[in-house]
């Protein structure tokens, strides 16, 4: 029972670690190759740049960039929702990969 009980709070705290980490790093791949083919001036891809480098894609996506947040908006938000779209798939492969007791106690737990 308490073997079961770990393996559930193991699992409720490693899941969102990991989609989180596979949906950011996701994210800013794209963005880093997106930028180049955004249609930004060289100043706002060095801006852009900087920020995405310093904070990460929802720290870009989140910037109060004047003109330039509403030029990355559909590129962030793409972005990110196929990072997560991502990460989240990932989850559900691990969990369908796991046996049926194991899926209990990580999933359906009383």
């Amino acid at each position: 029972m308490a073997r079961s009980r770990l393996a559930g709070a193991v699992g409720q705290t490693l899941g969102p670690a990991v989609v989180g980490a596979v949906a950011l790093g996701m994210a800013t791949s794209r963005l880093t190759d997106g930028l180049a083919g955004a249609g930004l001036t060289p100043a706002e891809h060095g801006t852009a740049a900087a920020v995405l480098d310093a904070g990460g894609p929802m720290a870009l996506h989140t910037a109060e960039l004047g003109p330039l947040s509403a030029k990355l908006a559909p590129l962030t938000e793409r972005a990110l929702a196929d990072g997560y779209n991502n990460g989240l798939a990932l989850t559900a492969i691990a969990v369908h990969l796991l046996d049926e007791r194991a899926t209990a106690a990580l999933c359906y737990r009383a």
